[in-house]
């Protein structure tokens, strides 16, 4: 005989049917507000990406991942880190 989950799983799972069901005019709202949190939750860990591929730039210079992309001098690499750091930074501001 296969047993049976927990009763406060149950009660957990039959909430949160019953709030799905009540939330369902405001789908629009939810899956908006979830995405703009995914978002926000990204821009929060970008800088440290961003400092980790900047020490690539100054120990690795033309060979870093960043010069992989097209970016081939050490300058140019550090310019666009920074004009991306901005863009994040900008964008974790406004969402």
């Amino acid at each position: 005989m296969a047993a049976s989950p927990p009763r406060s799983q149950n009660q957990s799972f039959q909430a949160l049917v019953r709030l799905l069901r009540y939330a369902k005019g405001y789908r629009r709202r939810i899956i908006a507000a979830t995405t703009c949190s995914i978002i926000n939750k990204l821009f929060d860990i970008a800088p440290e990406i961003l400092i980790g591929v900047a020490i690539d730039v100054v120990v690795n210079q033309e060979q870093s991942f960043v010069a992989s992309l097209g970016f081939e001098t050490p300058q140019q690499q550090i310019t666009m880190l920074a004009v991306l750091t901005f863009v994040i930074w900008a964008g974790g501001v406004a969402v």
